[in-house]
């Protein structure tokens, strides 16, 4: 089995939970945490909402012995498989 073959299967996990963040579980928590912290106060809702953010941020490490255009590669399949998948 290739690297590349490898790196992809692993990468199926990430792609999974960028793929519930985009199906709306943060953005629900987000409204049901802005209706319990400003219940009378619908200004100061609308303020939270407009202004909340999502952030995901993947560490990986890759071994050493990899070649460096193998590491590469292996970097944009995690970026094409979050993000524009």
């Amino acid at each position: 089995m290739s690297v590349i073959k490898i790196a992809t299967a692993i990468l199926r996990l990430p792609t999974r939970l960028y793929q519930n963040i985009q199906s709306g579980i943060l953005e629900n928590f987000e409204d049901d945490y802005a209706i319990k912290r400003f219940p009378n106060c619908l200004e100061s809702r609308d303020n939270y909402l407009n202004s909340a953010q999502t952030a995901q941020t993947i560490v990986m490490a890759l071994p050493r012995e990899l070649e460096v255009e193998v590491a590469i590669e292996i970097a944009w399949i995690l970026r094409v498989s979050i993000y524009y998948s």
